[in-house]
């Protein structure tokens, strides 16, 4: 069946994501893991979970950072690397959209 078929595929890619996204993961290399091409799997991932795959890593990466400035006194930009952020500024903006508030204050809370 379609649906099962498609459930299957989903697990594959999250779990790749949840094993590798501390490392820069590219759309080709996650499509070839379940044999898409780039433009099929974008299709396929927006549809199947409404959200773009840069999105899902990143929501990903966020959980991780937020689990480690409660759990660790790490600093932040240690805590970013350790996640696979990059991009600090893009992080720490959608950090603020989706927390209100920067990563120090979040950990003062």
């Amino acid at each position: 069946t379609g649906t099962s078929q498609s459930n299957d595929i989903l697990r594959k890619i999250i779990s790749y994501v949840n094993e590798h996204y501390t490392e820069k993961l590219s759309l080709k290399e996650v499509a070839n893991q379940v044999g898409f091409s780039r433009e099929y799997f974008c299709r396929f991932f927006r549809r199947n979970m409404g959200t773009t795959l840069t999105s899902y890593i990143n929501s990903v990466r966020l959980t991780h950072v937020c689990k480690d400035l409660k759990d660790t006194d790490l600093n932040i930009s240690e805590i970013l690397d350790r996640h696979g952020v990059t991009n600090y500024k893009l992080f720490l903006r959608t950090f603020k959209q989706v927390y209100g508030c920067a990563p120090r204050d979040f950990r003062k809370q």
